[in-house]
């Protein structure tokens, strides 16, 4: 299952595209985990929108083809996703402190046609604690993809270890 009948890089094969029962049934299927997890003690999940997920597929314009609302707006199919997640989050808390969301983003396609606008796909901070892992990036799409309200980023460049705590 995919977004878009688009081959598959390495195989050439083509997936079946998505219809609407089977992208509700998937963002349930979110929700349930998620819901699953923190009753059976986790302190949280991980959504991963990393290289190879189905969400960085419907982010990314070269596996999302599609021309209806999945398509048109590609960071619908990920909001759908987080919010279906932090409904299980809630649903699934026991009391105490509040379940980790976790949000594994490819924020470079590692392609010079390749984009991935996710901006608009970071969830705002509410009753969860938000942990962003982006898995392929570099700082210039980093600084670019995670911008705060105000337009500003707070992506900072990390400083080199203090030479103590190097590995000789």
């Amino acid at each position: 299952l995919a977004p878009s009948r688009v081959p598959e890089v390495n195989s050439r094969e083509v997936p079946k595209r998505m219809e609407a029962d089977d992208i509700d049934a998937v963002v349930r299927g979110f929700g349930d985990a998620a819901r699953l997890a923190v009753l059976r003690g986790m302190d949280g999940v991980e959504v991963n929108a990393g290289q190879h997920s189905l969400v960085r597929q419907f982010l990314s314009g070269l596996t999302n083809q599609r021309g209806d609302e999945w398509g048109t707006d590609r960071l619908k199919f990920a909001r759908d996703v987080l919010e279906a997640v932090r409904a299980g989050l809630d649903s699934g808390v026991r009391g105490g402190a509040p379940a980790v969301l976790g949000l594994r983003l490819s924020c470079d396609e590692l392609a010079p046609w390749g984009e991935n606008h996710l901006s608009g796909a970071m969830p705002k901070p509410r009753r969860q604690t938000l942990l962003a892992r982006p898995a392929r990036w570099s700082w210039r799409s980093a600084s670019h993809h995670l911008r705060d309200n105000d337009g500003s980023t707070s992506v900072k460049q990390p400083q080199p270890a203090p030479r103590s705590h190097q590995k000789l």
